[in-house]
C-alpha cells in the first residue's frame, strides 16, 4: 500500500513540474471576428460592414495544454475610438484582449486597422426593371423567346418595387434594380421564374453595404401566345329557344382578326367573343348596329390595331305587333308576408313583340307574362314604379323589345 502511495505521488509531482516548465507555444486562429461598438457611431451615422462581417488572424502564445483546449471565442478583437465628423471611410485601429481565464497571450494581429464607412442610413424604393437573359447572360428578344407564330408579351412581376437600405453615399449612386429572368431554351406557352435581383450603379462600381429588403422571391412571368386568326362571336342575352342553337343572323367588322392564344387552350377555342348583345334592344324590320370596344376583350391577347368590333344585327325579315299583358299574368315576386300589391290598369298595354309573321299574327295578349321583382320594398300608400321582366310563352321564336315598368301600391 505504501508503495502505491508512493508512486502516485511520484506521478503527482511529475505532472506539476511538466506543467510549471512546459515550453510556450504559438498558435495562429483565422477570422476572429471584429466587433464595432455602438459607442462609434455619432450622431445620426452608423458604422457600416460587409455583411459576413469583418474578421482578423490573431497569433497568441501560450503553454499547448491551455492552446488546445481555446478556441477564437476566447478572443475579443474591437475597433478604434469613437468616431465624430462627417460621414466617409474612417481608418480604425484594433486591439485585442483575452476575453476568458485561460493563460494566454495575444502577440499578434493580422493587421492593425481597418477601414470602416460611416454615413447615414437611408431607405429608398426603386421600381424594378425586367429583363430576360439567355445561358450566355446576354439580353434576348421577344424572337429568341419563342419560336415563329408564337408572341411574347410584356413581363409581369410579383411585385414591382423593392426597398433597398444601407449608407446614403451608398443609395446615391444607384441607377436602377433588375429582376431578370434565365431560359435555357424557347417557351411556347406562358411560363413563370424565379427572377434574380441585380443593382446598377451611375459609376459601375459595386456596392459593399447596400441590401435589398425582400421577405419573398420575385416571380416573373412571360406571357406567351400562339397567334391564331380566329372569327370573332357574340353572346345572346334573354335569347328565345329558337334562336339558342340557331342565333340571329348578324356581320361583323372586322370578321376576323388575329389573336394570342395560349396553347394550352388552343384546341378549345374556336371563336372569341366580343360582346353581349341583348334581344330586348332588337326590334323588327330594320339592321341594328352594336359597337364594342376592342379593349374590353380580356379572356385572350388582340394582336393588330382594332379599336372597335362592329356587330351588325339583322332583323329585316321579322316583325312585330303591340299587345296587351292580362292581369292575371301579371306576377309579383318577394312582396314581403302580408302586403298587399295592387297593380295599376292598363300598366301594360302597349307591348312590342318581335317574332316571325307567322307567330306575331297567331299572338294573343294571354300569351304575354310579366315579372316584378318586391323584395326589399316597402309598403307605402303612394304608387311606386318597379321595372318588369315581359316575356312570351308558347312561341318560340318570339321575343319582347324594350324595357317596360309598371306602378304598384304597396300596403299592409
Amino acid at each position: 500500500m505504501l508503495a502505491g502511495l508512493s508512486f502516485l505521488l511520484a506521478v503527482a509531482i511529475w505532472l506539476g513540474i511538466t506543467v510549471s516548465f512546459a515550453p510556450l507555444e504559438q498558435r495562429v486562429f483565422p477570422r476572429v471576428p471584429i466587433i464595432i461598438d455602438s459607442a462609434m457611431e455619432a450622431g445620426d451615422l452608423e458604422a457600416f460592414i460587409p455583411t459576413d462581417g469583418l474578421f482578423v488572424d490573431v497569433t497568441v502564445e501560450g503553454k499547448r495544454y491551455v492552446l488546445n483546449e481555446m478556441s477564437a471565442e476566447q478572443i475579443t478583437v474591437r475597433a478604434g475610438a469613437p468616431i465624430t465628423g462627417t460621414a466617409g471611410v474612417r481608418s480604425l485601429r484594433l486591439s485585442a484582449s483575452n476575453s476568458s481565464r485561460s493563460d494566454f497571450q495575444i502577440l499578434e494581429l493580422s493587421q492593425t486597422e481597418v477601414n470602416v464607412l460611416f454615413d447615414e442610413r437611408r431607405e429608398h424604393e426603386f421600381q424594378l426593371e425586367p429583363a430576360i437573359v439567355g445561358e450566355d447572360g446576354k439580353p434576348l428578344r421577344n424572337k429568341d423567346v419563342a419560336p415563329d407564330g408564337y408572341v411574347v408579351d410584356h413581363e409581369l412581376l410579383s411585385t414591382y418595387t423593392v426597398t433597398l437600405t444601407g449608407p446614403a453615399s451608398e443609395i446615391a449612386r444607384v441607377s436602377s434594380v433588375t429582376a431578370t429572368a434565365q431560359l435555357g431554351e424557347q417557351i411556347t406557352d406562358t411560363r413563370a421564374f424565379i427572377a434574380a435581383l441585380a443593382i446598377q450603379t451611375r459609376d459601375n462600381t459595386p456596392l459593399n453595404f447596400v441590401s435589398i429588403q425582400s421577405d419573398n422571391e420575385i416571380i416573373m412571368t412571360i406571357p406567351v401566345y400562339k397567334r391564331v386568326r380566329l372569327p370573332v362571336d357574340v353572346e345572346w342575352l334573354n335569347a328565345p329557344p329558337a334562336y339558342i342553337q340557331a342565333p340571329l343572323s348578324f356581320t361583323a367588322t372586322p370578321r376576323r382578326v388575329d389573336f394570342g392564344i395560349s396553347e394550352s387552350i388552343l384546341d378549345d377555342v374556336s371563336v372569341v367573343t366580343v360582346g353581349t348583345i341583348d334581344f330586348a334592344s332588337l326590334s323588327a324590320g330594320k339592321k341594328t348596329k352594336f359597337t364594342f370596344p376592342a379593349a374590353e376583350i380580356r379572356q385572350h391577347r388582340l394582336l393588330g390595331n382594332v379599336e372597335n368590333f362592329v356587330i351588325t344585327v339583322d332583323t329585316t325579315n321579322k316583325t312585330s305587333g303591340k299587345f296587351a299583358v292580362v292581369h292575371q299574368n301579371i306576377q309579383m315576386l318577394g312582396a314581403a308576408e302580408g302586403v298587399t300589391v295592387q297593380v295599376a290598369a292598363g300598366a301594360l298595354d302597349e307591348v312590342e313583340v318581335v317574332g316571325s309573321s307567322r307567330s306575331i299574327r297567331a299572338l294573343e295578349g294571354t300569351d304575354l307574362f310579366a315579372e316584378a321583382d318586391l323584395t326589399g320594398i316597402q309598403p307605402s300608400e303612394n304608387s311606386i314604379s318597379v321595372p318588369v321582366r315581359v316575356f312570351v310563352k308558347g312561341y318560340d321564336d318570339c321575343w319582347v323589345f324594350g324595357e317596360y315598368k309598371i306602378s304598384i301600391t304597396l300596403t299592409k
